[in-house]
């Protein structure tokens, strides 16, 4: 009988192992997790090219180009034209031959904004039934966090006193929320500034009834069970699926006490949830307190094993950071594959290492469910080097040998920015080779750039022209904003290179042999 916990521990505690050992400790970890959930795959592989949709953007679009008002966030079912105008979107995407099926972003609230259990599924009905329709797949990646409906703040308490004094206190141990000024990745759109507990047993509660559901919903309604592929895996989360926290390193700030840092806010506020029973005495997490982050996520992956089966299931670490700063043991943590955190020594060893816990554990998690890990805001200038989890780390996942009854770990990233926008700061963002450049590039050029770093170390390399030696990753899926591929459909250089893309992506999993092709001059700077 395979121990995975022990295993998992093993992996988490005492000095630096070497690559070969780690290797083998994670195969043995992938292979006895993989005999509890062979039996479960049902659905459709997990596989190729993915348009990402983002139902708000997509929504404020829509106003936009219509001279109409924005719709206060998480916006109320919508009007027919609407609604006619998201399925022609739908429609585009799913005429593409090198697209697999749509990766649909849409937060909590969207869903649940009609009050507490009652749900409006409106919006993404009609995006499953349009890629049901096409023969394709549907990806979910639903945001709760700041993005959590406002009712919920409704059923709990506030922490922010505890902010406010600067210290724990025992009085809130049943708070829930807490309220900041500033959160990470500003740009991105935030329906609120409060932000649930990933502790707090009110949020995990009706989170979990939430995703009883959604299962429901799709993976128990034969109407759009063949299209549901996978779902991101989210809870103690912020502002997207990714696992990002506010944190002193990413400029966030608390409302009430904006000159706290924020690492030390959270020390006070697992202190206060975990008192010990003893008075006088340091809580349950005191001093390692990261531990209860680690904790927090393991509870997560046993709500989403226990509800789905035969789906994929996405874990979205992206890079080193943007996990508190906060002790969570003695000595230094092995890290992933054993050299996973070596470029964060300095900004951020903690994050990262609680980051490889994390999967760590997600990996030797046990369910009827595949497994997966993607970057969600992946671009040509991501670090290339293993030692900041990101990209590396996933592929270097996908080397793993494991037994043959047991399904290889998968691996993928997303496009940060659309390439084909009319703001060529964003083309920039994306496709330049190193951050900070400043290079005119056509749409072509900057996803080539990106595409070129993302199949780095995969068979596929050669055609986006770098070089990589066997073992080759197995990469199985990559998001493009859905701007891209409507773009794509009307320019025959960038329809090109996102079904080349398709192929390569079938050839990194073994799914088709490999074609050797040379670039064609228009994806070329």
């Amino acid at each position: 009988m395979c121990d995975l916990r022990g295993m998992a521990g093993k992996l988490r505690s005492g000095g630096a192992q070497s690559v070969v050992a780690s290797i083998a400790c994670w195969a043995l970890i992938l292979a006895c997790a993989g005999q509890s959930r062979a039996q479960g795959q049902t659905a459709p592989q997990l596989q190729g090219v993915y348009a990402h949709v983002d139902l708000e953007f997509a929504i404020n679009e829509y106003f936009r180009q219509n001279g109409g008002v924005t719709p206060a966030p998480c916006p109320p079912p919508g009007t027919p034209d609407l609604h006619a105008y998201l399925q022609n979107i739908y429609t585009g995407l799913l005429k593409n031959t090198a697209v697999a099926g749509l990766a649909l972003g849409a937060h909590w609230c969207l869903i649940g904004t009609t009050g507490d259990g009652v749900n409006d599924w409106s919006y993404t009905d009609e995006a499953f039934a349009a890629a049901a329709a096409a023969n394709k797949n549907v990806q979910l990646l639903i945001t709760p966090g700041v993005d959590s409906p406002s009712w919920l703040f409704l059923v709990g308490q506030s922490c922010d006193p505890v902010i406010k004094a600067e210290s724990p206190n025992p009085e809130y141990q049943y708070c829930d929320w807490v309220t900041f000024k500033t959160l990470p990745e500003s740009v991105q759109h935030h329906d609120s500034m409060t932000l649930p507990l990933p502790f707090s047993p009110i949020y995990a509660g009706r989170w979990k009834a939430f995703l009883e559901e959604l299962k429901s919903q799709y993976a128990g309604n034969s109407l759009y069970s063949s299209a549901f592929v996978s779902i991101s895996v989210a809870e103690p989360v912020s502002v997207s699926p990714e696992m990002i926290l506010p944190t002193t390193a990413n400029n966030s700030k608390f409302k009430d006490k904006p000159m706290l840092p924020v690492d030390t806010g959270w020390e006070y506020l697992v202190d206060t949830i975990f008192p010990s029973t003893l008075p006088g005495s340091p809580g349950q997490y005191y001093g390692i307190w990261g531990q209860a982050f680690i904790d927090a996520w393991e509870h997560v992956f046993v709500d989403y094993e226990s509800n789905f089966s035969g789906l994929t299931l996405i874990l979205t670490p992206d890079d080193g950071k943007n996990m508190p700063e906060l002790q969570y043991g003695t000595g230094n943590p092995t890290t992933l594959l054993g050299t996973d955190c070596s470029l964060d020594t300095v900004e951020g060893p903690l994050s990262c290492g609680t980051k490889a816990i994390v999967l760590t554990d997600f990996v030797a998690a046990q369910g009827p469910n595949q497994k997966a890990a993607m970057v969600g805001g992946f671009t040509a200038s991501s670090e290339p080097k293993t030692g900041d989890i990101g990209l590396p780390a996933i592929k270097a996942l996908t080397l793993i040998p494991i037994s043959p009854q047991s399904p290889r770990f998968l691996g993928g990233a997303q496009f940060d920015y659309a390439v084909s926008t009319d703001d060529e700061k964003t083309t920039q963002k994306e496709g330049c080779k190193r951050k900070g450049c400043n290079v005119n590039l056509t749409p072509p050029q900057a996803a080539y750039n990106v595409l070129a770093n993302f199949f780095s170390g995969t068979i596929a390399a050669g055609n986006y022209g770098t070089s990589s030696p066997p073992p080759y990753a197995a990469l199985n899926f990559l998001n493009i904003d859905y701007r891209d591929i409507l773009y794509a459909n009307d320019h025959p250089c960038m329809e090109d290179l996102i079904t080349q893309a398709s192929r390569d992506l079938l050839a990194t999993a073994g799914k088709a042999q490999f074609q050797p092709s040379t670039p064609e001059s228009c994806w070329l700077q």
